[in-house]
């Protein structure tokens, strides 16, 4: 779907090549990536406007009302990175109609500030050759039936999944 949305925005003389898959980098957070689209000098907005593209289930379409804390992230990354206080994500359905979402989203200092934590404590820990923690109630027990287990996002490296599958 990316392809077909930056090949039109192309033909019809929106965009050109260099504005598809612009490289992103940040030396100051060791970060990298590509922006799916960059609209130059945008004449509604006066400037340009980096978009980043998102296909999704239609199921997942449907109930969409506002993006996904990873999507702002993934954009608020590339806003910061390019110097830009605003952008798009583009939410396509995948399959058919293929209908679209436009979320018009502004640069959030704090999902920058938790991302660019993260990353500087997990650096630390490679310094040290060290493995960070990855489970969130280290100090208590959860259980694997448990919702504080399922929706943990360590759950496939836990140990307690291991004591007690046993």
């Amino acid at each position: 779907m990316h392809c077909v949305i930056q090949q039109k925005l192309k033909e019809d003389g929106w965009i050109a090549d260099e504005h598809i898959e612009v490289p992103m980098f940040s030396a100051e957070h060791h970060g990298t990536g590509h922006l799916d689209v960059l609209f130059p000098s945008n004449p509604i907005a006066g400037k340009d406007i980096p978009v980043d593209i998102k296909t999704t289930s239609s199921e997942n379409f449907g109930r969409m009302f506002s993006p996904s804390w990873s999507y702002r992230a993934q954009l608020n990354c590339y806003m910061d990175w390019g110097g830009w206080d605003e952008g798009v994500i583009l939410v396509i359905e995948a399959g058919r109609p293929f209908r679209m979402k436009e979320f018009r989203i502004y640069r959030d200092e704090l999902i920058l500030h938790q991302i660019y934590s993260k990353w500087k404590k997990v650096r630390e820990y490679i310094e040290r050759n060290e493995i960070p923690p990855v489970c969130k109630t280290q100090s208590t027990v959860c259980k694997v039936e448990s919702t504080t287990y399922k929706n943990c996002s360590a759950r496939q490296v836990c140990k307690v999944n291991d004591e007690q599958s046993k």
